[in-house]
């Protein structure tokens, strides 16, 4: 009796450092990603009402900083506009 051998995805790719998923594990990991991610979201919009500055949040996300160790969020500086740089006479332009 001939025994079959079991498909091995294919895991080579170009660089022999990355070692390739098969379709069925990235869609794995990008469903629980995305659920975490959802969730995380909820947790997150709950406590910026709770503070009172969801609305300001919703106005200027970039304005913001979450913390990485998630202790506080801090308000972002605003970006500073361009000084036009002084044009030298003696180039051509």
């Amino acid at each position: 009796m001939l025994r079959k051998k079991p498909r091995v995805p294919e895991t080579k790719s170009g660089d022999p450092n990355f070692i390739k998923f098969s379709k069925v594990q990235r869609d794995y990991l990008r469903e629980v990603f995305r659920r975490t991610q959802n969730e995380f979201n909820s947790a997150l919009e709950s406590v910026y009402t709770e503070v009172g500055i969801m609305e300001a949040v919703i106005k200027n996300p970039q304005g913001y900083i979450l913390s990485q160790d998630f202790s506080g969020i801090m308000k972002a500086k605003p970006p500073e506009p361009k000084k036009p740089e002084p044009s030298n006479p003696n180039q051509p332009s």
